[in-house]
């Protein structure tokens, strides 16, 4: 008999969640497992750089799911040299959790002068939760540059004498 309590109470939470979770930042999309991604508010994903970077870093779309995201981006070598890696680094701001940061990067690769890869880069938090704390919805997202390898050997990096 308990069981079956048991059982009627998490199905009837399954079906109708209680409203504190979807305060928090925790959608019902993301319960279970529907996407609802829109495209992100204007200005909320940008690119910061330098004006010497050999690379210039852009954003073709942003996509926003809740605490979740995903952005596709566009690095263009914008130097004389081939490139040969590149690590770019991202910091996410959300309703109740700031500066979370993080990066991807690649080695290996042969981009030529005037170039371009494109980027698929995604982040956020399952079910809108950062160590059992609420994080509420993406708000910012700045990426940059942050290493530049070239085929020569020499390399590029942000805030370094060059």
């Amino acid at each position: 008999m308990n069981y079956l309590i048991a059982f009627a109470l998490i199905a009837s939470y399954l079906v109708f969640p209680c409203s504190p979770l979807t305060d928090h930042g925790v959608s019902h999309n993301l319960l279970f497992g529907e996407s609802i991604e829109t495209p992100c508010s204007e200005g909320s994903f940008t690119v910061e750089g330098e004006l010497e970077a050999p690379t210039r870093l852009s954003i073709s779309e942003a996509l926003c799911d809740g605490s979740s995201w995903k952005a596709r981006l566009t690095l263009e070598n914008a130097s004389g040299k081939v490139i040969s890696g590149y690590d770019i680094a991202n910091i996410e701001t959300y309703e109740f959790k700031g500066d979370v940061k993080s990066g991807q990067g690649q080695d290996g690769i042969k981009l030529e002068p005037r170039g371009s890869v494109e980027i698929n880069s995604d982040g956020g938090f399952r079910n809108g939760r950062s160590y059992g704390k609420a994080t509420g919805n993406i708000r910012k997202n700045v990426f940059r540059v942050e290493r530049i390898k070239f085929a020569d050997g020499t390399s590029w990096q942000q805030g370094a004498e060059q």
